[in-house]
């Protein structure tokens, strides 16, 4: 693996790039696997991304979690270089970055919040079952990382913020690997909003963080918080996962099943939600709908200016976090 190929940073890879980038036979035999091909048919944003863009293009479609997942681990083989981990520690890191989002359910967020209510069961622990092997159709996972003889409990330390603190440092600070690349794979697609850094060059600060990193993370966090406000939290995408939200809390026949689904066959299972999304982002008009109002919080990213950075800690006070909560009539 060369730097060359590691400093690229695109945000669909295809297999013979995949090939290139993660050399070692863990990490193909992984992707290859049918538990994580099943996230090329969950979408990142869920019901958002079925209503955003006139027609679905090329950087639509790549905006699954299979894609997310592979761009996290891709981040995380730069950090470990940066940080000169050893080999274990390399794969321990780079397997939990692959497997972090193993258990999103179909549509992803937009559905989730209902189903924690219903089930008190969301993507995390969907993800651990299927790492131990408990889900029958998905335990292939398991098997393969057994087969290498690797321990999983050690992954799912890192997934639950208790491993070694050089993994912490990676996936549980304000800006981390997760939120790198999600945030700028978002940015790139809303043309109205440029930002002129590139997820590895935010990793790289964030495995050498000093007072000149300020000027990168400043530009990351300004961009998360344009992403939330204009995407995320944007008209379309309330209704969008109020749509799926209120679906979901009277849908007939839902198990803890529906979290292993993929999208196509959740699809054939439960259309209308997919026709009123369609119906939503090709009339981008709410007139389709009966009068509706909802509550939903809104995230806010602020910048505490006078915080300056010298080491990993000063990410927490620097960079903050707040919800506001917000009335949409529709």
């Amino acid at each position: 693996m060369t730097d060359s190929t590691l400093s690229k940073s695109p945000f669909k890879l295809s297999f013979s790039e995949i090939k290139s980038i993660f050399k070692r036979d863990i990490y193909i035999d992984i992707i290859s696997s049918a538990p994580f091909i099943r996230l090329k048919n969950v979408h990142f944003l869920g019901a958002i991304d079925f209503v955003i863009g006139k027609n679905e293009t090329r950087k639509e479609r790549q905006n699954t979690r299979y894609q997310h997942s592979l761009g996290v681990a891709r981040l995380a083989l730069i950090f470990s270089k940066k940080k000169q981990f050893n080999p274990d520690d390399e794969v321990l890191f780079v397997l939990a970055s692959l497997l972090h989002d193993i258990g999103h359910a179909p549509l992803s967020h937009s559905m989730e919040s209902v189903f924690v209510d219903t089930f008190n069961f969301g993507h995390h622990q969907a993800s651990e079952r299927i790492l131990k092997g408990e889900i029958k159709n998905l335990a292939s996972i398991w098997k393969i990382i057994d087969l290498y003889g690797i321990n999983i409990f050690r992954i799912i330390e890192i997934l639950n913020g208790v491993g070694a603190q050089m993994y912490r440092e990676a996936f549980d600070y304000p800006i981390n690997i997760d939120t790198i690349e999600g945030i700028l794979r978002c940015i790139q697609m809303m043309p109205n909003y440029e930002v002129e850094i590139s997820p590895e060059d935010v990793v790289n600060e964030l495995a050498n963080i000093s007072v000149n990193s300020e000027r990168i993370f400043d530009q990351f966090w300004n961009a998360k918080n344009y992403v939330y406000q204009n995407l995320i939290h944007s008209e379309l995408g309330v209704i969008a996962d109020y749509l799926c939200q209120d679906y979901m809390s009277n849908a007939r026949n839902i198990s803890e099943d529906f979290f292993y689904d993929s999208e196509i066959k959740f699809r054939k299972k439960h259309s209308k939600i997919f026709k009123l999304l369609l119906s939503l982002k090709r009339s981008k008009s709410l007139n389709l709908f009966a009068k509706h109002s909802t509550d939903y919080y809104e995230r806010v990213f602020e910048i505490k200016w006078r915080v300056k950075l010298s080491n990993i800690e000063d990410l927490k006070y620097r960079y903050i976090q707040h919800k506001v909560k917000k009335h949409l009539d529709w």
